[in-house]
């Protein structure tokens, strides 16, 4: 590390070794998991271990309520992902793991709101 103020350059060898190498490559991995306790906490620990920056994250259960199905974005190079990919699928509770592909993915956001209106004004927020 050098002095505060001054930059230090590093080779690309140096950055695929840091844990945290950015690509601007996002991924989203779906991974389907037993619905157990701690099972959350072992995936996201891997991650952390790994020097890798969970973007967004999301579970929900599946049709069979034995299962969950996580859905997260990191950012990664792809030699990364697949070596995170393959201790994934080392822990007991994971079932099945997808790095989705841009093309095949639809990304959707939501926002709510808590507005303030009299009765009055009701009617005109509600067509915002």
């Amino acid at each position: 590390m050098g002095e505060p103020g001054t930059k230090e350059v590093l080779s690309l060898d140096q950055l695929e070794a840091a844990g945290s190498f950015r690509t601007g490559r996002k991924h989203i991995l779906s991974i389907l998991v037993e619905n157990k306790p701690g099972v959350l906490t072992r995936i996201a620990g891997l991650f952390a271990r790994r020097g890798f920056n969970i973007d967004t994250l999301a579970v929900g259960p599946t049709d069979d309520e034995r299962f969950s199905r996580i859905t997260l974005t990191l950012d990664g190079a792809v030699h990364s992902i697949d070596q995170v990919t393959k201790q994934l699928h080392k822990l007991v509770n994971v079932l099945k793991i997808r790095d989705l592909q841009p093309d095949e993915t639809l990304a959707r956001e939501l926002a709510l709101f808590k507005v303030a209106a009299d009765g009055t004004t009701r009617a005109e927020v509600m067509q915002i």
